[in-house]
């Protein structure tokens, strides 16, 4: 439990100092400087999950930064488990190519200039964060 409330208050910390450290016309980041790793799933007491992303070794959480076609590279891939209703424990440890909410076979595109990538959401590019 405690483990659980530390994530959380680091997440919580990490995506406000990402905010407030911005810098004048930035409009992709990441979760940069840090080398924490998402160790379980679910992150809360209450049951409430990150969208994250495995690949490569990496873990990418899901930004509220936009990113447009124009920087989109090239495809690496596609997600091939989605742990959200699998059954998996709580404190499953993610794998490369799983996904906490996306669909297996949704694909997976580099952020050019970035360690960042992308996935096209029904209303546009979504971006992950590097979060490792």
């Amino acid at each position: 439990m405690n483990k659980r409330l530390m994530i959380i208050f680091l997440l919580a910390l990490t995506f406000s100092l990402a905010a407030g450290c911005g810098q004048k016309g930035e409009d992709l980041g990441g979760v940069s400087g840090k080398k924490a790793q998402i160790d379980d799933v679910v992150i809360s007491s209450s049951g409430s999950y990150v969208d994250a992303i495995q690949w490569n070794g990496s873990q990418y959480i899901k930004s509220d930064k936009k990113v447009t076609g124009e920087n989109i590279g090239i495809k690496l891939g596609e997600i091939k488990f989605k742990i959200l209703g699998s059954g998996k424990p709580s404190d499953y440890k993610m794998q490369d190519g799983d996904a906490v909410f996306l669909e297996p076979g949704t694909v997976v595109y580099q952020v050019v200039g970035s360690e960042n990538i992308a996935v096209k959401g029904e209303n546009g590019w979504i971006l992950y964060a590097k979060f490792n």
